[in-house]
């Protein structure tokens, strides 16, 4: 399975997670350390179908060959760059996707809470454009619980 493992057992990893990880819901057994295909394999070796798809982020498979291709490729030149710079994939890849689902432009984000911050600036800059909101009366409400 590799060098990398910090416990051996599927228990022994569910405690050290347990210990040393916040859990906002919690996690099925087991403990997974490696996938291919449809296929995981946890960290004693048990093989597994995955019927899960990662929340859809793996629903192409594990490690397809030509993914991983592309990913080392691209991360060999260039792999995370600031959005304080253009770069020379970001142009081809906003005209893909935002012809792919109809819209004018698109916002790239790195994470939920970067494209929820980008909607909310997004709202008031149209409350300030659009429905005229005298400048610096914009108000943004949030439900809560």
């Amino acid at each position: 399975m590799g060098a990398r493992c910090f416990a051996s057992t599927n228990k022994e990893y569910k405690e050290l997670n347990l210990k040393y990880m916040a859990h906002n819901y919690s996690t099925a057994e087991p403990i997974i350390a490696k996938a291919l295909g449809s296929w995981m394999w946890d960290v004693e070796g048990t093989k597994y179908l995955d019927f899960h798809s990662g929340y859809c982020v793996a629903n192409q498979g594990h490690c397809h060959p030509r993914i991983v291709e592309a990913l080392v490729t691209q991360a060999s030149i260039l792999a995370t760059p600031s959005r304080a710079f253009d770069n020379d994939q970001a142009a081809h890849y906003s005209e893909l996707m935002s012809k792919t689902f109809g819209y004018d432009k698109l916002l790239p984000s790195s994470s939920g809470v970067e494209a929820c911050e980008s909607a909310v600036k997004l709202a008031r800059r149209w409350g300030y454009v659009v429905k005229g909101v005298p400048d610096g009366k914009a108000e943004v409400l949030f439900p809560k619980g």
